[in-house]
C-alpha cells in the first residue's frame, strides 16, 4: 500500500480522493448523477476524516486500487469495465466503511477538525 510504503501521506490520498469523487465526476454528462454523488459526500468526508485522524485502515490499499480499476478503464474507454470495477468497489466499502466509523475510539479532543463543535451529554 502506498501509504503504508511511505508512498503517500493520508493529505495525499485525501487529495487523490478528492480528486477522483469531485474533479473526475464534475466533468461528467450527466447532470443528474453528478447533483446526486455531490449530495451523497458525507461517506467520502467521514472516510478521509478518519484516515486522517486514526491513521490509515488496513484495507486502504484496496480503495485506492479499486480506484484506479475505475480509471484505467475509463481512459481505455471501456465503459462496462469501469461500471464493473465501480460496483465492485461500491459494494465492498459499503460493508467496510460504515462498520469502521461506527466501532472508532473517541477522537481527543485536540484532534476535532474546527468546524466540529463536541455535543455533551
Amino acid at each position: 500500500a502506498l501509504i503504508d510504503r511511505g508512498i503517500a501521506s493520508p493529505s495525499e490520498l485525501n487529495d487523490f480522493e478528492r480528486d477522483i469523487h469531485v474533479d473526475v465526476v464534475q466533468a461528467a454528462p450527466n447532470g443528474q448523477l453528478v447533483r446526486i454523488i455531490r449530495e451523497s459526500q458525507r461517506s467520502l468526508i467521514a472516510t478521509g476524516h478518519t484516515l486522517e485522524r486514526y491513521g490509515p485502515t488496513p484495507d486502504m490499499h484496496l480503495a485506492f486500487e479499486e480506484h484506479l480499476a475505475v480509471l484505467d478503464a475509463l481512459v481505455a474507454g471501456e465503459v462496462d469495465g469501469a461500471a464493473d470495477a465501480l460496483r465492485h468497489h461500491l459494494k465492498r466499502a459499503s460493508t467496510t466503511t460504515v462498520p469502521r466509523i461506527a466501532n472508532l475510539p473517541p477522537l481527543e479532543r485536540d484532534r476535532y477538525p474546527p468546524y466540529l463543535v463536541p455535543v455533551e451529554d
